[in-house]
């Protein structure tokens, strides 16, 4: 993604409530990993209010509009003497294991981007903790000077089940199968985690956390079932996937009676693969602890248009 030299003014976080709705801000979270051989920028836009706290918590804490998935391996805690945290459109951040931590630690200063009403943060050691969102809620770099990101092939597919003749009005069940194939080649571990709106924080919604989970299988290259596994409100952390082998996860969720018709649910899911590196210190076991990086991801999404009864 190429990136025009903008004016930036370092921001001097000294516990101050900035409102994002009046300056219609975005986020850039810099990070090490990539897909394919490009670097990723996730772009968020920012919803509500961000809060910048320095005193006894050192937090900056802020929400984005749209899907957003966040992670973080376990036991690992930042370093860095403010550390940053991003809520998904629900309010929630399902990466996060202990909802009273922050995520990742803030590297250096916090610019922002006056042309853009972006701000820009680089954080710490983003093999052990990063975010992801959708190139398609990047608007900020969707003009005649830059270059458009297109996302490449995934992993990851969304089979919906039993689609209504005229499509999903209020109130109707979405019923659904997301699945990961590990094409690696060899021995995966992963993290996969779904986002999915269930507040009215989003237009279209689902209603609560109510949801029939129907399954959480392992299934072999012959897409036969070899085990199971367990997901947590759409969180499945560990697997350990051989090659061609998947995960598939079923579930059903009804749509609340208040989405507002023309708008559209908006899904996604993320795979973190695991490693054991170089700079994973500490521990003992291969996969558990600090003794783990992240050795990329995967990501994908769905939106599915919300209809008026005909």
């Amino acid at each position: 993604m190429k990136k025009i030299n903008q004016s930036k003014t370092p921001i001097l976080l000294a516990g101050l409530y900035l409102s994002t709705a009046s300056l219609a801000s975005t986020l850039e979270l810099d990070q090490d990993l990539v897909t394919g051989n490009e670097p990723v920028i996730p772009t968020l836009v920012l919803s509500g209010d961000t809060q910048y706290q320095l005193g006894t918590t050192k937090l900056v804490s802020t929400k984005s509009a749209h899907p957003v998935i966040c992670n973080r391996v376990e036991n690992y805690e930042p370093v860095a003497g403010i550390q940053f945290r991003v809520l998904d459109p629900n309010g929630d951040n399902k990466g996060d294991t202990d909802t009273s931590d922050s995520l990742m630690g803030i590297q250096s200063d916090v610019n922002f981007n006056v042309k853009n009403k972006s701000f820009e943060i680089t954080t710490e050691n983003r093999s052990k903790s990063i975010c992801l969102t959708s190139e398609e809620y990047d608007y900020i770099f969707n003009d005649l000077f830059e270059e458009v990101v297109v996302t490449g092939f995934s992993n990851i597919t969304y089979d919906l089940i039993g689609v209504p003749v005229g499509g999903y009005v209020p109130g109707d069940d979405v019923r659904y199968d997301v699945t990961y194939v590990n094409s690696s080649g060899g021995l995966q571990q992963v993290d996969m985690i779904e986002y999915y709106p269930y507040t009215n924080n989003s237009p279209a919604y689902f209603n609560g956390q109510l949801v029939s989970l129907l399954s959480c299988d392992i299934l072999d290259g012959n897409d036969l079932s070899v085990g199971s596994c367990s997901s947590e409100n759409g969180v499945i952390k560990n697997i350990d996937l051989l090659a061609g082998y998947k995960i598939k996860l079923s579930v059903r969720r009804p749509i609340s009676d208040n989405a507002v018709v023309g708008e559209v649910l908006q899904l996604m899911t993320a795979v973190f693969a695991k490693t054991n590196t170089i700079d994973s210190a500490g521990g003992t076991d291969r996969f558990v602890g600090t003794n783990t990086s992240f050795s990329g991801f995967d990501l994908t999404t769905i939106n599915i248009p919300v209809v008026s009864v005909n």
